[in-house]
């Protein structure tokens, strides 16, 4: 997924100017790609991007991933994702609430529910 960079508007404002031209960053499954460097975006126990929920740009979610997996660094790239762009990196992250045992678990267990309410219905008849 190739995602354009933000611009901020100084230092520590809170708005964004835009895209900055012609940066882009490649993200994969636990990592991204900027200028053919690879920086990894989790491990085991920490993670080195998070959404910056005060911000917004273009009605897009705004993200600060961390360079060389470093969660201490001031240094970064901040992106915005639309809604799409957002589930599809959550996935690559393994973040979405779909991926959590937990929530698979209460799915299945919906479906059975709801086979179980309609073969009780059907027999009734």
């Amino acid at each position: 997924m190739r995602i354009k960079l933000l611009e901020g508007d100084g230092f520590n404002t809170g708005k964004f100017k835009g895209y900055l031209r012609n940066q882009y960053i490649d993200i994969k499954k636990g990592r991204y790609l900027k200028d053919d460097i690879s920086h990894p975006l989790y491990s085991e126990k920490e993670f080195y991007f998070k959404r910056i929920y005060c911000l917004e740009f273009e009605n897009k979610k705004v993200y600060f991933l961390n360079t060389f997996g470093k969660t201490d660094s001031q240094k970064g790239f901040h992106i915005a994702l639309s809604e799409w762009q957002n589930q599809r990196f959550l996935w690559l992250q393994n973040r979405h609430w779909i991926q959590k045992e937990e929530n698979i678990r209460y799915i299945v267990n919906l479906l059975f529910l709801v086979l179980g309410a309609y073969i009780a219905i059907k027999n009734i008849k």
